[in-house]
This record gives structure tokens, sequence and C-alpha cells, in this order.
């Protein structure tokens, strides 16, 4: 009777395990959802983007704490503000409308990649500013923080770090 009990509790020791998950399964799991919210935010082209930093070609990094900074993707619109803070080339100068990249406009070839493997969203489109024309490259990892790199004809690239979550729609009343 003393060996089955040696024996049974043994086995509850070996078997133990294959029923609770380690600390890493569990985050691996709860990444793997947050990852799929994210496509499922991404798919459905109603999100917003926060900025917390920017950093220009020359590798100055700024808090955007101060600044607002934001990009909309309202379906097929793009809306959105970004403080500059890197060069202009050709003769557009910082006197041009705010300084700020800056469009509200219809997006063009809008393309969405995901990469299940690095639980990553990247998404590709071409905008129209009032005075410039901008190639928005912007990858969206599984937690929301978002990376967006703004190339433009008559500026500098300027790179955006910040979060990503669903469009808060504003009530008409």
């Amino acid at each position: 009777m003393k060996k089955l009990s040696i024996l049974i509790l043994l086995l509850s020791f070996m078997v133990q395990p294959t029923f609770s998950q380690s600390k890493k399964e569990l985050k691996a799991e709860k990444k793997q959802e947050d990852y799929l919210k994210i496509k499922e935010l991404i798919n459905s082209k109603q999100y917003e983007f926060t900025g917390e930093w920017a950093t220009s070609s020359k590798g100055k990094r700024i808090n955007l704490m101060s600044n607002p900074t934001y990009m909309k993707i309202d379906n097929t619109t793009g809306d959105g503000f970004f403080p500059f803070f890197g060069t202009s080339f050709s003769g557009s100068g910082y006197g041009l409308g705010s300084g700020g990249i800056e469009f509200k406009n219809e997006l063009k070839e809008y393309e969405v990649t995901f990469n299940d493997k690095k639980q990553t969203a990247t998404i590709k489109f071409k905008v129209d500013g009032e005075n410039d024309n901008y190639d928005v490259t912007t990858k969206v990892f599984a937690e929301g923080n978002t990376t967006i790199i703004i190339n433009s004809n008559n500026r500098s690239v300027m790179n955006y770090s910040g979060k990503t979550k669903a469009l808060e729609k504003k009530e008409t009343k």
C-alpha cells in the first residue's frame, strides 16, 4: 500500500507539468491573441495611430508628447498630421502650411501584408498632401506598437513610433 502511494505521488509530479502552462507559453498565447486582434483591426480599415516619438533622417529623436501626431485610416481615406524635424528640398520650406507632414485624402496603392511568423502587419500606401506627395510604410506589431516611415518628394525621410488602436468615431448630434 505504501509503495502504491509513493508511485501515485511520483506520477502526479510527472504528469502535472503537462497540464499547466509555463509563463513563456502563456506569454506566447497572449501575444498570438493580440496579433489576431491587430489583424482584425487592420483588415477593418478603421484604425488610428498616435505618435510618441519622431526620428529625423539625421538620427535626432524627439519626444512628441507636446506635439499632436496622428494618422487616421477610415476605409479609403487617410487623415494625418506629423510634425516635421528634417530637411526640406527644392524650395519647399517650413513656411508652407503648418510645416508638418499633413494629408487628408484618398489613399492610393493601399496594400497590407501580414507576417504570421513575426506577428506583424505591414501597410503601404501613397497619399497626396496639399504641397507634397507621401509614401507611407507602417509596421504594426502584435501589442499595437507601431513604426511609420514617411518618404516625401520634397522632404527628408522621417520615422515615427507610437501606438495603433481602433478608430474612435465621433458621435454626431
